[in-house]
């Protein structure tokens, strides 16, 4: 098996749901952190065999945003450029699909990574192209019904309904017990051990600053304001649940809606080696799974 390490890897900070990179569209902050993974990396990239990016809701103005992201940052337009969406996994997946193409000897160097800007998840109008002949049109929110994880075709098999990935924490309650407690708990770790880190500067190394620039100038975005400072048991435990009345999924223990991207260059260890690169990570293996739709599947 052909060894496979990271050269390089870098990310954005991870934006508010309306925050602070909300004015930047997703393959703009994304070409921001493609060309500071090859800048890291310290090649030229014209030796990336592939590009490959993780993408869940693609912005109609950026099909195949990895292209439009590549280009934007700069990237040789000879560089062939993918989006692959495996939904909340997809930038793994790119990541997996780039180890592939390695291991295959397709190429030597791929660079993958992945980003998401739900700020910018449009409305819609459903049926107004050909079915909207009098009277109103109404707006459908992409973001939140997209959310709904295809039920709208394949919905839960017991009652028939459609869901929301916050419900579908819910039916895994359910089948196992976990309690409001319990999520609390780990929430309660996750929000504190993100704000020391970002305290005692864990994250400096890895995010990189992100320009937005407007009339009034260029703004900088270098720290992840997507979890709450300062955040007690007793406020957590102050919340309603969010998804059913007598739930234990709350906006303080679920998974938020943010901004953010991320990328690294991925090479044999060969062609490391070849170029005096240091490697920062080798990877081993990856593997698959699934469960039932509704259990988060």
């Amino acid at each position: 098996m052909t060894d496979i390490v990271v050269v390089s890897a870098c990310r954005s900070p991870i934006g508010a749901f309306g925050g602070s990179l909300k004015d930047l569209q997703a393959p703009e902050l994304a070409a921001q952190v493609i060309k500071a993974a090859v800048d890291r990396a310290g090649i030229d990239p014209a030796i990336i065999g592939d590009l490959k990016f993780g993408n869940c809701l693609e912005p109609p103005k950026a099909l195949n945003i990895a292209r439009v992201s590549s280009l934007l940052a700069g990237i040789p337009y000879t560089v062939p450029a993918v989006t692959i969406n495996r939904v909340c996994t997809s930038a793994m997946e790119a990541i997996i699909s780039g180890a592939l193409q390695i291991e295959t000897g397709f190429t030597d160097t791929v660079l993958a990574g992945g980003v998401e800007s739900m700020s910018n998840v449009p409305y819609c109008v459903e049926n107004a192209r050909w079915g909207v002949r009098l009277f109103d049109g109404v707006f459908m929110d992409a973001l939140t019904t997209g959310l709904h994880a295809g039920s709208h075709f394949y919905p839960h098999p017991e009652t028939g309904k459609q869901y929301i990935m916050g419900e579908t924490a819910e039916f895994l309650n359910d089948k196992h017990g976990f309690t409001r407690g319990d999520q609390d708990i780990v929430a309660l770790k996750s929000h504190n051990n993100a704000e020391r880190a970002t305290i005692e500067g864990d994250f400096k190394e890895e995010i990189i600053p992100i320009e937005i620039k407007n009339r009034k100038g260029t703004s900088i975005v270098d720290a992840d304001e997507h979890f709450r400072t300062g955040l007690t048991m007793e406020d957590l435990r102050n919340l309603k649940p969010a998804f059913k009345k007598d739930g234990t999924v709350t906006a303080g223990n679920s998974s938020g809606l943010n901004d953010g991207a991320t990328a690294m260059v991925l090479m044999s260890l060969e062609k490391a080696e070849s170029l005096g690169l240091k490697p920062i990570a080798r990877m081993t293996g990856y593997g698959m799974g699934c469960s039932e739709p509704h259990l988060m599947g």
